[in-house]
């Protein structure tokens, strides 16, 4: 976790000389890079961007949220700071904001009544898929084994499998759940989606 550093007379010299690798050109962008996050809370509000000098610490946390400014993961918002932490093993967390990986055309909500974030978009046949993202294992939320256009997908090393059912799911994985594996707890990376019929990328 990147910390905000002391503000010694050694640090802010080094903050100066690090200022001065920016050309005017790049402290804009910078700026410009500052006032976004901050938009979206991952900044704090008393922060002004226009006047921001590129310190070390902020330069990390731009760096830190370059995902975010290259349109890769959106910010959701929660209404509780404990529904944030509740996701702070699978994403970056901000006070109530969570940072979640998601395309550029996803439009992410979150649910109270689930505890769950929702990522919706549309296709080009205009056909909707929703990926529905939990804190915890979604196996109570999970629908019927009788439910059709439905999917189970988990992360698995550098790739993502998919799963018609939760049954075939939990097979595929019994030879991952191990007590000193990391996949013991991989149920909260399981993420249920849900398409349209006939639905395409």
């Amino acid at each position: 976790m990147i910390r905000l550093k002391g503000h010694s007379r050694l640090g802010a010299i080094a903050n100066i000389m690090s200022s001065k690798k920016l050309t005017t050109a790049q402290v804009k962008r910078f700026r410009a890079d500052v006032a976004k996050l901050k938009s979206k809370g991952l900044v704090s509000k008393k922060v002004d961007a226009r006047s921001q000098k590129p310190t070390r610490y902020m330069r990390d946390q731009v760096k830190k949220y370059s995902d975010v400014l290259e349109g890769k993961a959106k910010v959701a918002h929660v209404p509780k700071r404990a529904d944030a932490k509740a996701f702070a093993e699978k994403f970056r967390v901000k006070g109530k904001s969570v940072v979640i990986p998601a395309k550029a055309d996803e439009h992410i909500a979150y649910s109270k009544k689930n505890k769950a974030f929702s990522a919706t978009r549309k296709t080009k046949s205009g056909k909707k898929i929703t990926r529905e993202i939990y804190a915890e294992s979604p196996s109570k939320s999970r629908p019927p084994s009788s439910a059709k256009n439905v999917l189970y997908v988990i992360p698995v090393g550098n790739s993502r499998q998919s799963f018609d059912t939760w049954e075939d799911l939990v097979l595929f994985m019994e030879p991952y759940e191990t007590k000193h594996n990391p996949y013991k707890d991989w149920e909260q990376y399981v993420e249920i989606v849900r398409y349209d019929e006939g639905g395409d990328e």
